[in-house]
Order: structure tokens, then C-alpha cells, then sequence
């Protein structure tokens, strides 16, 4: 039996969505310029201006658009006010149920052929609404307590932005590799510039106002990140939620941040992930920054940590040498 083409690309467009939510938002703005898709097909064309896909993307610009609000209300140094962050999650709540409904129903008119066809798309889909879902979940919980953490609710609104972030640099790249290829040396610059914007926004300080320091050590290694201006305290601060947050995540074997900040798996982590009960995390203060100690006593963990500072040093170009130290 043939699969029907145009309910086959209906059913694509609104995945799209969900895997690449942010793409959505790109699209809408795209759209709103008056300019054509090139590359698109007219089929498709109509399928991306039908009401589901409109209503769809208005959902996803809602929802970026409560998070942001939510993480700039709670950067301020003031307290964060409660019923504008329940209100808030509330928003972003609702919008991820709607989505939900509109795939939900979308899913129920595919028949099992289609549905063979686009596995693929469906498990990524999954894992990608599983993910949202997880970091709305978390803002709720930061925001039922009388008076929320400013910093945990900043933290967890961080994250939700750079998966959307995340999500719209892989829709881009893919569109990239249509484009005129460019020199080694061009693609370099801009793979590290576009790595310490989405380290920016995971990590919610200015890369340019700090200095990561990666070292291994026999029994592990540390991150270290210190503000390079001694009165910057926000700097400071900034630099210690952001550790203190890592390290407790990390415990949990939650590496969402750095495959955020790298857009890919770093080495070592599915093993670190596996081994979370054989290595400890400890967060520390520093007099303008602090760290994150790594210790194991476990062969194995202590050679994925080893792949995933090396990892990171490389990445992150600071200029650390890899090697194992004596001790601290």
C-alpha cells in the first residue's frame, strides 16, 4: 500500500516542530520578512502555512518568549516575585500541553506504515518533548516554594533557552552543508564562536570575564573558573551557581549542560553517566570563582574522566596540558 505523500508531509512538518522547536521561531521571523523558503517545494510550502503548523509555532515563540522573560526577572538582584514566576511556568506549562495535544492527535491519523517511515523522526521527537517536559518540570518545582530561588530558577530557565538554542543551531547547520563550502581555518573560527555563545547562555556568565582551567589529577581532576577582574563579584557569583549547580547534576549523571555548550556527546560521559555512584562531585568556592573536584576510585570512571577534561580543554582552548598531575 502506497503511503499518502501529502498527509505523509503534513504529519513531517509538525515534527519538525518538535524536533527542532526552535527552528520554528526562525521560520516565523523568516516568514514575517516576506521572503521565500529556498529550496522548498510547493507541497511543502503549503503544509508549513496550514493552521496546525501556524498554531504550533505559535506555541514554541510563546514558550521561548515566557522562559526568557522568567530568566530575566530572576537575574535581578532583587527578589524574584513569586506570582509572576508561577504565572510564568504556568505559561509555559499550558504551552507544552497544547503542543502535546496537537501531536498527539496528528500521531492518531498516521497509519502504521507512515509511522515505520518516520521512526526515526518519532524517536528523536521523543526524546526531544521528554527533555522540555523534564525542564518545565523542574521550573515548577523551583517556583511552589514560598519564596523560589532566584538563582536555581535562573539556572533552570538557562537551560531550557540553550536546548531551544541548541535545537535552532542543528536545524541551521543542516541547512549550512547546502551552502558554498567554507575554508578550514573560516569554519574553526566560527565553531568556537558559536560554542562560547551557547556556553554563555548555559553557563550564565560572560566567557570573555572568566578563565576555565581543566587539570588531572591521579585520583580525577577539577573544573575551575575564576573571574579575570577581582571586583567583578557578579562575575563571581555567577561563576559559583554555575558550579555549584554542575556538580549536583553531574552527581545525578545529568551532562545536559556541556552536550548543550558542545552540541555533541563529550567523550567519557555515557561511562561517567553509567558510573555516576563510583565518582563524587564536589563543589568549592575559590576567593574569585570556584571548582568543581572530580574524585573516583573506580579504573574506569577515572579514564572517562580523563577523555572528558581532555575533551573539554581541547574544546575550549585553555591551553591546559592534559597531563596528570602529582596532586593538588
Amino acid at each position: 500500500m502506497r503511503v499518502n505523500t501529502r498527509a505523509l508531509l503534513s504529519a513531517t512538518v509538525i515534527m519538525l516542530v518538535l524536533v527542532f522547536p526552535s527552528a520554528a521561531l526562525a521560520q516565523h521571523k523568516h516568514q514575517q520578512s516576506g521572503q521565500k523558503e529556498s529550496g522548498m517545494s510547493p507541497e511543502m510550502s503549503k503544509m508549513v502555512q496550514s493552521p496546525h503548523h501556524v498554531l504550533m509555532t505559535a506555541h514554541m515563540k510563546s514558550l521561548s518568549e515566557f522562559a526568557r522573560a522568567l530568566r530575566d526577572q530572576a537575574v535581578k538582584p532583587e527578589a524574584l516575585d513569586v506570582g509572576f514566576a508561577r504565572a510564568a511556568v504556568a505559561e509555559l506549562r499550558h504551552n507544552l500541553d497544547v503542543m502535546e495535544s496537537i501531536h498527539q492527535k496528528h500521531v492518531q491519523t498516521m497509519s502504521a506504515e507512515m509511522k515505520s517511515k518516520m521512526q526515526m523522526m518519532m524517536e528523536k521527537m521523543d526524546k526531544n518533548r521528554t527533555m522540555l517536559k523534564d525542564q518545565v518540570s523542574a521550573l515548577e518545582t523551583d517556583v511552589q516554594a514560598d519564596t523560589p530561588d532566584s538563582k536555581q530558577v535562573a539556572a533552570h530557565s538557562n537551560a531550557l533557552l540553550a536546548h531551544l538554542d541548541m535545537l535552532s543551531k542543528m536545524h541551521v547547520g543542516e541547512a549550512r552543508a547546502q551552502e558554498q563550502p567554507k575554508a578550514p581555518s573560516e569554519m574553526k573560527h566560527m565553531d568556537m564562536g558559536e560554542m562560547n555563545k551557547r556556553g554563555d547562555r548555559v553557563m550564565g556568565f560572560d566567557h570573555n570575564k572568566t578563565t576555565h582551567h581543566l587539570r588531572l589529577f591521579p585520583d580525577g581532576g577539577v573544573i575551575e573558573v575564576k573571574a579575570n577582574d577581582a571586583k567583578d563579584n557578579v562575575s563571581r557569583d555567577q561563576i559559583r551557581m554555575h558550579l555549584k549547580h554542575i556538580a549536583s547534576m553531574f552527581q545525578n549523571g545529568n551532562f545536559e549542560a556541556p552536550m548543550m555548550i558542545h552540541s555533541q556527546t563529550p567523550p567519557g560521559v555515557p561511562v561517567m553517566k553509567s558510573l555516576k555512584a563510583e565518582i563524587k562531585y564536589q563543589f568549592e568556592e575559590l576567593e574569585h570563582g570556584g571548582l568543581v573536584r572530580i574524585t573516583t576510585s573506580n579504573a574506569t570512571a577515572l579514564a572517562a574522566v580523563y577523555e572528558f577534561l581532555r575533551f573539554q580543554i581541547k574544546d575550549h582552548q585553555t591551553g591546559d596540558s592534559g597531563q596528570v598531575e602529582k596532586g593538588e
